[in-house]
């Protein structure tokens, strides 16, 4: 059922990264096994990742503000 979501991720994607159609096709088979659900699920987990990484980083300095706003 995650292909549903992930297909149409990773076709968007690589139809706006990639006009060609050869180039496109090309990339699709070398580096996503010629799956756009894989195009899909790669460009999901790498957001969420950054996503995770801003939201811990932003956490981490706001303590060090949040310290000296009480002292």
């Amino acid at each position: 059922m995650a292909w549903l979501l992930f297909t149409p991720i990773g076709a968007l994607y690589l139809l706006i990264r990639y006009r060609g159609s050869a180039k496109r096709q090309q990339v699709l088979a070398q580096e996503y096994e010629n799956e756009y659900a894989n195009v899909g699920h790669v460009m999901v987990m790498n957001t969420v990742a950054a996503v995770l990484i801003v939201v811990v980083l932003g956490m981490l300095l706001m303590v060090p503000i949040c310290v000296w706003r009480q002292v």
